[in-house]
């Protein structure tokens, strides 16, 4: 039902775009489960992906320097400084998603209207180099 108010699907280095319904031209092919993705839409809707398998929580992601767009692998949240292991957060400075924003200090402190990542969102993650990583799912919340 969705798909008639979509006009444009939104991924890290890709796009694509419903000229009519059914009718997409563009680089977005398929939804991968490490991505995030932007939605386009001409009217307010629920989406739900048919056909889907949920995300497994201990996918690893590799993220290059620069901004990477990312998904999240749970329908909970947890808070930023709890989701990111130890290891990469200081390489971490910056997380943003729709409407809300949080940055990392020279002390490692978060600040920002952006407390914790949750299930549902995309996430622009600003890396100063590679890095390697799964999220820390441990401390969880509703």
């Amino acid at each position: 039902e969705i798909e008639s108010f979509v006009t444009g699907v939104l991924t890290e280095g890709s796009a694509a775009s419903q000229n009519t319904p059914g009718d997409w031209s563009g680089s977005v092919s398929y939804i991968s489960p490490k991505k995030g993705y932007w939605i386009i839409v001409t009217n307010s809707d629920s989406l739900c992906l048919e056909n889907a398998s949920p995300t497994e929580s201990d996918i690893v992601y590799s993220l290059h320097s620069g901004a990477n767009l990312i998904s999240f692998p749970s329908s909970l949240s947890v808070n930023v400084s709890d989701a990111l292991p130890d290891e990469i957060e200081s390489f971490v400075t910056g997380v943003l998603t729709e409407g809300s924003a949080a940055s990392q200090d020279d002390l490692g402190d978060w600040s920002g209207s952006l407390s914790a990542f949750s299930g549902g969102k995309g996430y622009w993650v600003i890396t100063t180099e590679g890095i390697i990583f799964s999220f820390n799912l441990t401390r969880l919340a509703e």
